[in-house]
């Protein structure tokens, strides 16, 4: 459906991930690792995010295959970086 043929006032609640434009093979294993981080996959993030009203709160769901080692903190600052600069516009 078009996002921007929603009215702004039934739109309270996003949920941002990314990701290939194809879906991959096996859904199981995407659901669970296979996302990106906002803005680092093939998703227009960038033309939904301006549609966006000022009231609808956004959340980030991503659960992607984070480095080697990577902490919960870690994942989380590589999550908080990718959805700023989605935000920033770039």
């Amino acid at each position: 459906a078009d996002v921007a043929a929603v009215p702004p006032e039934r739109i309270f609640h996003v949920q941002l991930a990314d990701g290939p434009a194809q879906a991959p093979a096996d859904l199981a294993v995407e659901a669970v690792s296979g996302r990106l981080p906002p803005g680092q996959g093939e998703f227009a993030l960038d033309r939904l995010v301006p549609l966006l009203p000022a009231h609808a709160r956004i959340a980030v769901e991503a659960p992607f295959a984070a480095p080697a080692g990577a902490t919960a903190l870690e994942r989380g600052r590589i999550l908080v970086a990718a959805t700023r600069a989605l935000l920033a516009g770039g």
